[in-house]
């Protein structure tokens, strides 16, 4: 299916004196504690500007040959030196100047460990490094371009853009299980509201799939004034012009777009978005279910999750990092949206990763799947409660556990399942 009329032209901005040693050092056994002073700083900083010091462009790249080394380039220089004709998956991360992997480590550790043990590709960019090729103010828009940018340098197949607080839970999920064959662009939808989730997705290398990235990133100049959610906001409009360029529902969507004030209200006009998509007849993008993609918010079951349909967990910033206190570590209700309780028996090792078969979580933090599916029901309920305020489903289909009855699984009450 050809993209709708709406998409934007693309268009991009091409991108005092000098004293002599014995002035300064009569003792001459002196230059050597200088020196040592000196190389210790310079050792400091390099290590700081391949964390991601501000002002930095960096990328981060482990390909996928069975090399044991991680390796800091220039984009330009990773991507001169990929594999030609790789038809693997990249798994993707883009951070502004002003980041750094300080702020993400766990999550972003975990995404590399992964990558390294299943022979993906893995990037962490700055945004800085492809102002040339994508001009975007905003971060959140310009990254999609990027993505655009990498699959039309063919090497991969497949990319999987994720956030960069995405981090893998469940190590033993692989990334060809969510490919769905005749998509080229992939979503999945979010837990506790009715979004498409932006802040990750998969992308063929394909012409539909570029064009629609390139698209959405453009949609950057075609804002509403007020408040707006950002790309968040703009995919739902895009895919409505793209998917059902005719929708007469269209035009309401607008209205109440324009009328947004927070992320309140800014649900009225995702929740139009999503009437109007239910039309769509097209393969091109595929969308997930609630529950049935790679990703969700952990903060749903308290950091617990379920082996066989949890893979990712997202918003996990150091900075909401928490540690559990006994009441909580029974608890299957936590605080809600940022705090989160790690998952990982030990901080992992990436030396470790790369010698393979290295398992890295906690699985006293499993939880079963219906323990997972009558806590994210119940929530799900309360949410369409609130927003339309009336409630069609009266229960879940199983009960609503509570807490963690010993450090093994839940049966569908939440009893010990042993």
């Amino acid at each position: 299916m050809a993209l709708g009329q709406a998409a934007p032209e693309y268009g991009y901005i091409s991108p005092a004196r000098h004293s002599s040693y014995y002035d300064v050092f009569p003792d001459h056994s002196d230059m050597f504690v200088v020196w040592y002073f000196v190389i210790a700083i310079s050792l400091a900083l390099d290590i700081w500007y391949l964390c991601g010091g501000p002002g930095v462009g960096y990328l981060r790249s482990m390909i996928p040959s069975g090399s044991s080394s991680v390796n800091f380039k220039t984009a330009e220089k990773v991507e001169t030196e990929m594999e030609e004709g790789t038809e693997g998956i990249a798994i993707i991360t883009v951070m502004d100047n002003n980041s750094s992997r300080v702020k993400y480590k766990t999550a972003l550790t975990s995404m590399e460990c992964y990558a390294i043990q299943n022979k993906y590709a893995y990037m962490e960019l700055n945004a800085m490094d492809y102002k040339s090729l994508c001009a975007h103010k905003d971060t959140t828009f310009q990254r999609h371009c990027i993505v655009a940018h990498i699959l039309e340098q063919g090497k991969f197949a497949w990319v999987l853009f994720v956030d960069s607080d995405i981090g893998v839970v469940n190590e033993k999920r692989r990334l060809e299980e969510f490919i769905k064959e005749g998509a080229d662009i992939i979503f999945y939808e979010r837990f506790f509201n009715f979004e498409v989730m932006a802040g990750s997705y998969f992308a063929r290398r394909s012409k539909f799939a570029i064009k629609f990235l390139r698209g959405w990133a453009d949609y950057e100049s075609r804002l509403p004034p007020n408040f707006h959610g950002r790309d968040n906001g703009a995919i739902h409009m895009w895919l409505t012009e793209v998917l059902v360029p005719g929708e007469p529902l269209i035009p309401t969507c607008w209205r109440l777009w324009r009328s947004t004030v927070n992320f309140e209200s800014l649900t009225r006009f995702t929740l139009c978005c999503r009437e109007a998509l239910k039309k769509s007849t097209s393969n091109n993008i595929y969308i997930y279910k609630k529950g049935d993609g790679w990703a969700r918010d952990s903060w749903l079951t308290n950091s617990y999750w379920n082996p066989k349909r949890d893979f990712m967990f997202h918003a996990r910033k150091e900075a909401d990092k928490k540690k559990f206190t006994p009441p909580q570590e029974r608890s299957l209700q936590g605080p809600e949206y940022w705090p989160w309780f790690d998952t990982l028996k030990t901080p992992l090792n990436l030396t470790m990763c790369r010698e393979g078969g290295y398992f890295y979580l906690e699985k006293k933090r499993e939880l079963t799947n219906d323990g997972v599916e009558s806590r994210t029901c119940a929530y799900r309920i309360r949410r369409r409660s609130e927003i339309t305020h009336g409630n069609k489903e009266t229960e879940c289909a199983i009960g609503v556990p509570e807490e963690i009855v010993d450090d093994h699984s839940l049966d569908a009450k939440g009893n010990n399942a042993a």
